[in-house]
């Protein structure tokens, strides 16, 4: 009797033991067959991205035979692919609310089902669920050069969409994401300012400056520069509020600001409009902006090597050289170097 409870405790005490020994062995981490991968967008102020796993050729004879044709598939390998969207996007003329999505496809020879589906953390398409979903829609596939390892891109990049693109074996598929990205980005202005009391001037300037420069929501831009001329009236914000009224076709008053930013901008702020009347080959144009600078600081040496330099652009020496002459008078010991070799390269 002794001998058999003995040899029972023993039996128990084995079992126990591998047991323990079991919960204490260290997984041996090994090459995936399938390597994770994760492409990534942004487009505008939205983010997108798709994380999956990526399978291989490996000789064999994919869409058709090892993926078969009209059968759901998990667009990858191992656990879902996901596609993510920070922001709504418009695929196939629907809205895909922000959000994360399931991704997967039924191949076809001529064309494929791309679909959506809100379960992001299944095993493949194995438990694949129809009434998730969020969209179905039709891709055209396409014969491509060899993909050994199945991947997705980002293709066509715009400000205002991209195309996601699959391709595996010698097939590619694609579908074009649409982004309002104007809308987006002047909403995502609009939170920014409304997040924080208070913003100098050069924040709201930038704001307006983006809005003109793509010609959207004017009404919007006009508000950001008047908040950035009450923080900080200068040069920069008086002219862009002037091209702002510009565009909304209020020339008289776009005159006026004009007229008072040149009256209290720096030398270096009126090189720079000049600058750009220069590139645009608005010679004279060029030339009455630099002149204010010498109606402004008619003492300060700057404004004649400013002046300088604005007849230098217009090909006109002479008039560069008795700039650069005043120059010389007014400058202090340590610039009147500079001025000569400017003079001299004149000459």
């Amino acid at each position: 009797m002794k001998k058999i409870i003995t040899s029972s405790l023993f039996i128990v005490c084995l079992i126990f033991s591998s047991q323990v020994n079991a919960q204490f062995e260290h997984a041996v981490k090994l090459p995936a067959a399938s390597p994770k991968a994760k492409v990534y967008q942004q487009i505008g102020v939205t983010d997108m991205a798709i994380s999956y796993h990526r399978p291989l050729v490996k000789g064999r004879d994919i869409f058709g035979k090892l993926i078969p044709f009209g059968k759901i598939w998990r667009a990858g390998a191992d656990d879902n692919t996901i596609i993510k969207f920070s922001t709504d996007v418009t695929i196939d003329g629907k809205v895909v609310k922000a959000g994360a999505y399931g991704f997967h496809a039924i191949p076809n020879k001529n064309n494929w089902t791309i679909i959506l589906n809100t379960e992001t953390k299944a095993w493949g398409s194995y438990f694949y669920d129809k009434s998730k979903d969020v969209i179905r829609f039709n891709a055209t596939s396409k014969s491509s050069q060899h993909q050994e390892a199945m991947m997705f891109s980002f293709e066509n990049i715009k400000a205002d969409g991209a195309t996601v693109e699959l391709s595996w074996a010698t097939t590619s598929v694609s579908f074009d994401v649409h982004i309002d990205s104007k809308h987006l980005v002047n909403e995502n202005i609009k939170s920014q300012f409304n997040s924080l009391p208070w913003w100098g001037w050069t924040g709201l300037y930038n704001a307006a400056q983006y809005n003109l420069n793509n010609n959207v929501y004017l009404d919007d831009a006009t508000k950001w520069i008047d908040r950035s001329i009450r923080n900080n009236r200068n040069f920069n914000n008086l002219s862009l509020k002037a091209k702002i009224l510009e565009k909304q076709g209020n020339r008289a008053d776009a005159d006026k600001l004009n007229t008072e930013a040149l009256g209290i901008g720096s030398v270096r702020d009126l090189q720079r409009a000049a600058a750009g009347k220069f590139r645009a080959k608005d010679t004279n144009g060029g030339l009455e902006i630099l002149k204010h600078n010498i109606k402004n600081a008619p003492k300060n040496y700057q404004s004649y090597t400013a002046m300088a330099w604005g007849h230098e652009q217009a090909k006109d020496k002479k008039s560069a050289l008795k700039m650069y002459k005043k120059a010389l008078k007014l400058a202090p010991s340590d610039r009147k170097e500079r001025i000569n070799k400017a003079i001299d390269k004149l000459k």
